[in-house]
């Protein structure tokens, strides 16, 4: 099911939700023939519709997959709805609260979702109950507002017969819609009245880069405002991946199998003095600017097996995108793990999200809550046991600092007040996990590195070094900066 595959294009396809249309057509069509239908029997089937949408609104939440089955609950609960009213008159349903809010239904419905989902922004926190009804309560006076003001007057213009100019309209407006957002997208100087910083100073002269870099990370502490050339721009962020993501070798979420060119960075060729590998999920594909430029230095060979939300700890977690267990994760991580053996490397560098989800039991249940890190430590125990060997060193470069809040979204609402959006670094880097993972590593022979110091302070843990933006949301490192830290990484890794 494609629901199951990939749930946001399932959402979204016309293939896929068009059914639900065609419902509606078929009851059109037989409308005549619903009217032979005695009174009764379109009252029950009036409270029968009635309950099914009731019990779809009361039961249904983020974890029902939809579009679905389950789909079909609502839908048929609406075309009994419409059937019963074909033969039998409902006072309630013909009330005039009721009849107003299905003329401005549509309005209504195109009007809510960003209304929902700006609001908790611009009140600093998620709605409680009584706002939520209120934003929607107000989104529907924008509907009666626009309903009056754009529905009908485009539903009896001129545009009834004359549909060129209707096609035309409608490309004028998908075009302005296409370039606001494209401008929006390409005006960074105007992020911020700051002026330009410095480039930041290239590590790889320092002797002793990892003293440079604390120092500097002193400094960038004290950032007050979003410098004009920062580089990746806070529009432009979430757009910025390391280039394993588009050569297609940080796998998405479906996909099991890799391009042998993913064995083939910095020096592919069979006479590369090492092979080195990285192993993991996001949280170790944001190392591949480091490595890959140690790689061409020292004419090393790089292997990337990262995925998208999948972790090198050996469990199967609930994937949210899929609404089940990721089983596509599990049968990857078998198989990476199985050619890093055929490989023979002479160094295996892995590290993952450190709350890498809610995992699960064999049979697909969900393990208790208090037993989610036992879980956890057992499947990091199995991985590292294959991992580790005589012939080859394995690192384990614990997970990066949290920021608490998605950095590119807090600097773009404070220009001016960069410390709004720093972390202080008791709490970007405690949780009783990472704890727990650090000391399964050690007890398991890895070595560990803990990556704190590259970009926190004693007491803090700042968000723009330079002219760099070090974070790409809360917690990946943008490939800038993961380059400018490759001396470091380096230097202490032994490379």
């Amino acid at each position: 099911m494609l629901t199951q595959q990939d749930a946001g294009r399932a959402y979204f396809d016309p293939t896929t939700r068009g059914w639900e249309l065609a419902a509606g057509a078929v009851l059109a069509t037989v409308a005549a023939q619903l009217e032979t239908i005695p009174a009764v029997a379109g009252r029950t089937l009036r409270w029968i519709g009635l309950g099914a949408v009731g019990y779809s609104v009361v039961t249904f939440t983020e974890g029902t997959a939809f579009p679905g089955w389950h789909a079909g609950i609502p839908v048929l609960g609406a075309c009994l709805v419409i059937a019963g009213g074909v033969v039998s008159r409902s006072r309630l349903l013909e009330a005039e609260p009721m009849t107003m809010v299905g003329e401005y239904s549509y309005g209504w419905y195109l009007w809510h979702w960003p209304a929902l989902i700006i609001a908790p922004y611009l009140l600093g926190h998620d709605l409680t109950l009584g706002e939520g009804l209120g934003v929607a309560g107000a989104t529907l006076l924008l509907a009666r507002i626009t309903f009056a003001l754009v529905e009908q007057p485009a539903r009896h213009s001129t545009l009834r017969t004359k549909p060129v100019l209707a096609v035309l309209l409608g490309l004028a407006l998908v075009g302005a819609s296409i370039g606001t957002a494209r401008t929006v997208l390409d005006l960074p100087s105007r992020e911020s009245g700051a002026a330009a910083a410095a480039p930041v100073a290239d590590l790889t002269t320092e002797s002793k880069p990892d003293r440079r870099l604390a120092a500097a990370l002193e400094k960038a502490v004290g950032v007050q405002r979003v410098p004009r050339n920062l580089t990746p721009k806070v529009t432009m962020a979430r757009f910025d991946a390391p280039r394993v993501y588009r050569d297609g070798c940080h796998l998405e979420a479906k996909p099991i199998s890799w391009s042998r060119s993913c064995e083939r960075y910095g020096r592919a060729s069979a006479h590369a003095r090492r092979t080195v590998v990285l192993f993991g999920d996001s949280h170790a594909a944001q190392w591949f600017p480091a490595l890959e430029r140690i790689a061409l230095q020292r004419g090393w060979r790089l292997v990337n097996l990262t995925k998208g939300a999948c972790t090198a700890a050996d469990v199967e977690i609930y994937f949210d995108f899929f609404k089940r267990g990721y089983t596509e994760c599990v049968e990857w991580r078998q198989r990476a793990l199985d050619r890093i053996d055929e490989l023979r490397p002479a160094l295996v560098v892995t590290s993952s999200n450190y709350d890498g989800g809610t995992a699960l039991n064999p049979d697909g249940t969900e393990i208790a809550p208090d037993k989610q890190n036992d879980a956890w430590i057992a499947g990091w125990h199995k991985t590292l046991a294959r991992l580790i060997s005589d012939s080859r060193r394995t690192v384990f470069i614990e997970d990066t600092p949290w920021q608490h809040d998605n950095v590119p979204d807090c600097l773009a609402e404070n220009l001016k007040d960069v410390p709004a959006c720093v972390t202080t670094r008791d709490r970007a880097t405690t949780g009783e996990r990472r704890t727990l993972l650090r000391e399964a590593a050690r007890q398991d022979g890895a070595e560990v590195v803990d990556p704190a110091s590259w970009f926190c302070t004693e007491t803090e843990c700042p968000v723009i070094y330079g002219n760099i933006l070090m974070y790409q949301d809360a917690s990946h490192v943008t490939p800038e900066y993961g380059r400018i830290l490759a001396p470091v990484v380096r230097a202490r890794l032994k490379m």
